[in-house]
């Protein structure tokens, strides 16, 4: 039995996607954070604006789960000859970083690798990354979370980067953008594996999935490794996001 197959992720066509909450610019402009001078309003206005488009983002991924589950039916029942079927998943494994040539190991894997990022955990970590939204990429990169890219002139080289080094700190043209990104480099990157294990493990025990619980996988998401995971649980607790 397939993974996903015990999930009940059904979506209904007019789901919350469209509710009057997620209505918005996805390309709205990052608001100039660092004019609020009173910590509480500052960290208000930062969630508010984030939420919705981490609720977009979550969304998009459950659209995917109901198409994982609808390839998973095809292939629990024997149905899987169907072309655009194939494309379908092997477009979905590639976006996923999967090459699986086994079918039943794509699609056990992407049941693992699709699947939400908890709330508290984007609003966590996007406000220790970007300083509340008043860091340098953050204002002229829209990159809330500190992603890197490899190719010269894909971001804005760090100030403090070694003289060796290559990376940038990537450009993404809306913070809608940025959070989508966030979410499938925590979902396909192989360095978050152990997050990825403790949300699986969590369903399969029918268990809420809580940001705290998933940050124990965000080791390697900064050099300075259980400091960092630390913080993260602790910002959710203090800020009560969850």
């Amino acid at each position: 039995m397939i993974l996903l197959a015990q999930h009940d992720w059904n979506l209904k066509p007019n789901s919350d996607f469209n509710s009057q909450e997620n209505v918005f610019d996805a390309r709205a402009e990052l608001p100039d954070f660092s004019k609020i001078k009173n910590t509480k309003e500052k960290k208000v206005k930062f969630f508010e604006f984030l939420r919705p488009k981490i609720r977009r983002a979550n969304q998009k991924i459950k659209y995917q789960q109901v198409l994982l589950q609808k390839l998973t039916s095809e292939v629990e029942s024997d149905s899987y000859h169907a072309d655009n079927s194939k494309k379908k998943l092997i477009r979905l494994g590639v976006s996923y970083g999967l090459k699986k040539e086994n079918v039943l190991e794509q699609l056990n894997e992407l049941s693992i690798r699709i699947d939400i990022i908890p709330e508290a955990l984007v609003l966590a970590q996007a406000a220790n990354e970007s300083a509340w939204g008043t860091s340098r990429f953050s204002v002229q990169a829209n990159n809330l979370f500190g992603q890197w890219c490899f190719t010269k002139g894909c971001g804005l080289v760090p100030k403090n980067r070694n003289k060796n080094a290559k990376h940038e700190v990537q450009k993404f043209q809306s913070i809608q953008s940025s959070v989508t990104s966030y979410m499938k480099n925590l979902n396909s990157n192989r360095a978050y594996k152990s997050l990825r294990t403790i949300r699986s493990s969590l369903r399969q025990q029918g268990r809420m999935i809580k940001g705290s619980k998933l940050a124990e996988g965000l080791k390697s998401y900064s050099e300075r490794g259980d400091a960092y995971v630390e913080e993260i649980i602790r910002m959710i607790r203090q800020n009560q996001l969850e």
